[in-house]
């Protein structure tokens, strides 16, 4: 299997603003900023994926994704920014069974996350608190070791996995 995800995000833009009352609800003061003026994402990607047999009771899995990112700020709180990103990430699994219900599976996969528009460009309040977006952020970047047991039968199941996950340059927002 092959494909292509082409996906983005145009024209965002965010305000934000603050009305002030007096103890008789009279409003007080009025603020408004922009906190986003005009910010774009567009991401390409392509990837694949190639399922194969090895004997009876073994079965190769292997997949890779390549992906490009380009992100572009105008004005808002941080001004005229652009970003531009690349990043390769994939799978390689294999499985074994199944024998008498039992199948077993290892797995290593790497992943990639590019931060979004307002992970990067947005300085305002939201539902948590005040957040305060970071235009350097980088992407995230993980790695996974996974081992997986499974027994089923007559409808019946039961699995064990265990996982080895890593993330470097997490991707999280401050709240103020």
């Amino acid at each position: 299997r092959a494909g292509l995800d082409l996906h983005g995000r145009f024209g965002l833009e965010a305000r934000t603003g603050r009305v002030d009352f007096d103890a008789a609800g009279e409003e007080t003061s009025r603020q408004e900023a922009i906190a986003i003026a005009d910010a774009s994402q567009r991401n390409l990607g392509l990837f694949a994926i190639f399922d194969r047999p090895l004997g009876d009771r073994l079965l190769l899995s292997l997949g890779a994704r390549g992906d490009t990112i380009a992100s572009e700020n105008r004005g808002g709180f941080y001004g005229d920014l652009a970003r531009d990103e690349e990043a390769l990430s994939g799978h390689l699994a294999l499985t074994s069974g199944p024998w008498r219900g039992v199948t077993a599976t290892l797995q290593f996969a790497s992943g990639f996350r590019s931060p979004t528009l307002s992970d990067r460009y947005y300085r305002g309040p939201t539902g948590r608190g005040f957040v305060i977006g970071n235009p350097d952020l980088d992407p995230e970047r993980s790695r996974q070791l996974d081992l997986a047991l499974r027994w089923g039968r007559a409808g019946r199941s039961v699995g064990l996995s265990a996982y080895r996950y890593r993330i470097e340059d997490l991707v999280e927002r401050t709240i103020e």
